[in-house]
């Protein structure tokens, strides 16, 4: 690592790219599979059957990676308060539980809701198109474009990775201090601003002479509305997250001056405000695509 920063966060992040890049083309492949080679009468019970065990693996890697291994996470902590010894003192036998209860409850648990929500919303699709599209023409054509749409997402995905990666090491590779939130802000927006533009491109290829010559638009509106969804949402929830936010500050000043008590209202203060600035944003992205539709 050389005592730099630039390494340190460019181990977790390809971590995560690696992870889930490789989650979503497997479970994409899978469903070609099912959608190529399986007979057309079994291939709906196929996807419904996949797409419950999807749900069920999905629950149980919560359950066991969100909530029984934060048991061991919290009980090493305490004891770390307890016997006052630092974080990841080796004097201290809880050190691999507290680290396997945050890589299980941080790692599993959102890698397997991911998986399982890509899964579970191309099926949904896929059986909407099949129960509310009555021409077989038509229903062939919206499905080449969903799954293309969904392998160009991971192309752009991972392009936009490489582009960022370059700019940050060309910006961040010499510097003994660095801001971790500009870069991945930056790979945020990139890759979200990429997708809508290649949505629009695509859906204009392959379905511009489906309808009334708008339907084209109006997929690629709704689409980007989600898309912007994965931009906008965390802005939203740095400015209650983020270690520069005022909310921070204020939470930090709060057990400070204030002791337990006022930390703790103070932090469900500034919880329940983030909730609903963040279902507001919901709301106005679902009705700009429920609207365009």
């Amino acid at each position: 690592l050389a005592g730099r920063p630039l390494p340190v966060y460019e181990i977790p992040l390809k971590a995560g790219m690696s992870v889930g890049m490789l989650l979503v083309s497997v479970e994409l492949f899978m469903m070609l599979c099912i959608l190529l080679f399986i007979p057309g009468d079994y291939s709906g019970p196929c996807f419904i059957g996949f797409a419950i065990g999807e749900s069920l693996g999905a629950a149980a890697l919560r359950i066991a990676g969100g909530i029984f291994t934060k048991i061991a996470d919290i009980g090493s902590d305490l004891m770390k308060i307890v016997f006052n010894i630092k974080e990841d003192d080796a004097r201290n036998p809880g050190v691999i539980a507290d680290c396997t209860g945050d890589n299980a409850g941080d790692s599993v648990g959102p890698t397997a809701d991911g998986f399982e929500t890509y899964g579970v919303t191309g099926v949904a699709l896929i059986a909407f198109i099949l129960v509310g599209v009555k021409s077989p023409i038509v229903q062939v054509q919206l499905l080449v474009w969903i799954f293309v749409m969904r392998i160009l997402m991971i192309l752009t995905s991972g392009a936009s990775y490489v582009v960022n990666a370059t700019l940050s090491r060309a910006r961040y590779a010499g510097v003994d201090r660095m801001s971790f939130e500009a870069p991945l802000t930056s790979l945020v927006w990139l890759t979200s601003m990429v997708s809508v533009a290649v949505t629009y491109v695509a859906s204009y290829l392959l379905v511009r002479d489906l309808g009334d010559g708008s339907l084209w638009w109006k997929l690629s509106t709704v689409i980007s509305c989600g898309t912007l969804a994965g931009a906008i949402i965390p802005e939203f929830v740095k400015i209650f997250t983020s270690t520069e936010s005022a909310h921070v500050r204020e939470v930090v000043t709060s057990a400070r001056e204030g002791g337990a008590s006022l930390d703790i209202l103070s932090g469900l203060v500034a919880g329940n405000f983030s909730a609903y600035w963040l279902g507001l944003v919901i709301v106005i992205l679902m009705g700009i695509a429920y609207g365009v539709s």
